[in-house]
């Protein structure tokens, strides 16, 4: 739950470029649990996550 919008950026540019305002993180501290959306200009880039 310390993934901060700024540690998802850094990792995710690796594999392509992201859309401005393409990462939410969103959480539930009360259930225990987060969601983090990362979304990229190119679907070469989500390829490139899917396969690291």
């Amino acid at each position: 739950m310390n993934a901060t919008p700024a540690l998802l950026e850094k990792e995710f540019k690796k594999s392509g470029p992201i859309k401005p305002n393409g990462i939410q993180v969103r959480s539930t501290m009360l259930q225990g649990f987060c969601f983090r959306f990362v979304e990229f200009e190119v679907p070469d880039a989500v390829q490139k996550v899917i396969q690291a």
